[in-house]
């Protein structure tokens, strides 16, 4: 199974045969933060899922059969080289990415459910009461589709691609995928995807590949077994919320902000310099709040496109202050309303995070 969320794309119809895929997919992981690259000719489609500077996951399928990992990137790479394909780059909600990156996992529970016989919206919320992780997949009978990602039973995105589908506006699109269900039909498939137990996979392969048996050795060739289910490996303990260190990944999430903030103010301020000069006078101005942003202590910084931070503040006050401080440069700057819409969009992309930190995503 390989899940490409195909009504978002941030750029489309671009063709390996011009690319240098490794520039590429380094370009790509550093402008998006976090999503997908598509790359799709004939019957063979690969997707690799990335996140804040990571590469998260490849997934090479060809037809049914379908491999995950080091071995997919390397078959993949070896036909990008050669191959004629059509590319694709989606930005992705932090919230889902852990579904799109194990969904060679996924294993299906419903399979084409006739919507004459099955009601839609009672199917969405039988599967939030027995706490679906995965995702409830429609086909409508003219052509489009829709997907609902679930985790635990709460819905987390919801991507819509058919004709009249409006961007970012889930109940109009709801309304309308309503309608096309009603008047003409669709049929429905519900997958399931066990994360926890993919990733505890992927690390003891990764163990195995330490060891000497070749990189993800272990369960690479159970991929093209029939009879292979995901479900049977053993499922890890969680892991504790104190365990988790969220720093590295809100110092690159930040850094997205300020250089989504540099490329709007950079007309206004003729050159680099002159951003420099508003930041670092607004973080002066907020530095009796939130000290780490005191500009002659080093302690947090943006130079060359980068955040750098070398203090120990926890996230959540690492995000109250640099959104105070984008939010002073961008009213400096006259670009404030834009910045805005800008921020309601990151924020909905990295809510995932946000949560976790602790901070009030609205």
């Amino acid at each position: 199974m390989l899940l490409v969320p195909k009504s978002r794309a941030a750029l489309s119809g671009l063709n390996s045969y011009y690319l240098k895929i490794e520039r590429l997919v380094e370009h790509m992981i550093g402008e998006y933060g976090c999503g997908l690259i598509h790359f799709t000719f004939g019957q063979t489609d690969i997707t690799m899922v990335f996140d804040l500077g990571t590469e998260l996951n490849w997934i090479y399928r060809n037809g049914d059969r379908a491999i995950e990992g080091d071995i997919a990137k390397a078959r993949a790479f070896s036909e990008l080289e050669s191959g004629n394909f059509i590319v694709s780059v989606y930005e992705l909600e932090d919230t889902v990415l852990d579904l799109f990156a194990n969904a060679v996992h996924a294993i299906e529970v419903f399979s084409n459910l006739d919507a004459e016989f099955t009601d839609f919206t009672g199917l969405l919320i039988k599967m939030v009461e027995e706490g679906l992780t995965g995702y409830v997949e429609v086909k409508l009978t003219h052509g489009g589709s829709a997907y609902f990602m679930m985790i635990s039973g709460e819905q987390v995105a919801a991507y819509f691609n058919f004709r009249g589908a409006l961007e970012d506006d889930e109940e109009a699109n709801l309304e309308l995928l309503s309608e096309r269900i009603s008047d003409n039909g669709a049929t429905f498939n519900v997958y399931k995807i066990d994360v926890e137990a993919a990733i505890n996979q992927e690390l003891e392969e990764k163990e195995a590949a330490e060891g000497g048996e070749g990189v993800r050795a272990a369960n690479v060739m159970e991929l093209f077994d029939n009879d292979y289910d995901p479900s049977k490996i053993a499922t890890p303990a969680p892991a504790k919320e104190e365990e988790i260190d969220l720093e590295p990944d809100t110092v690159a999430a930040i850094g997205e902000l300020f250089r989504y903030l540099e490329d709007m103010a950079l007309p206004q301020t003729g050159g680099v310099d002159g951003f420099k000069m508003i930041m670092n006078r607004t973080f002066l101005a907020l530095s009796e709040e939130f000290p780490f942003l005191d500009p002659f202590i080093d302690e947090f910084s943006y130079v060359d496109r980068t955040v750098g931070y070398a203090g120990d503040e926890r996230p959540k006050v690492l995000f109250e202050g640099a959104l105070a401080a984008l939010g002073g440069i961008a009213e400096e700057f006259g670009v404030f309303d834009v910045f805005q819409k800008q921020l309601k969009a990151w924020k909905k992309k990295r809510s995932g995070l946000l949560k976790k930190a602790g901070c009030t995503v609205v």
